[in-house]
């Protein structure tokens, strides 16, 4: 029985090499490369989505948000986040168009809450924000 471990081991080993093409063993030795979101993007692509803590985050320095508004936006963020989660765990790919019109209308929902605890400063940089990662207001 123990002189089977082994050979059984190598056989299941090469059959996922087979069949995975070799892409866990291409993954490690691969240099990992920039953060996602930084450096200048091919054009019309937009980077992933960023989590909501680093949305919040970027939210945060950008705007200068008070304790309070930051509070109020990862609230916000926060209600909002098992809708999307739902939407987008058919992965990106696989997205119908209606899966495609929620997801904007929960983003443009989203945005507008956000921007009701701004001030006209902050909103106006927000504005600009929204604009430059390409999604409509």
């Amino acid at each position: 029985m123990r002189s089977l471990r082994l050979p059984l081991l190598v056989l299941v080993t090469t059959i996922h090499v087979i069949l995975t093409g070799g892409s866990a063993i291409a993954e490690d030795s691969k240099p990992p490369g920039p953060p996602r979101g930084s450096g200048p993007r091919p054009e019309g692509k937009r980077p992933e989505g960023m989590d909501p803590a680093a949305r919040l985050k970027m939210l945060a320095e950008k705007l200068s948000l008070s304790d309070e508004q930051q509070n109020k936006v990862k609230e916000i963020f926060q209600s909002n986040a098992p809708a999307m989660r739902e939407i987008m765990s058919k992965g990106r790919e696989n997205l119908t168009a209606e899966d495609k019109t929620k997801l904007r209308e929960l983003m443009k929902s989203q945005q507008e809450s956000v921007r009701g605890i701004l001030t006209a400063e902050q909103q106006a940089k927000f504005k600009e924000i929204v604009a430059q990662r390409g999604q409509k207001e």
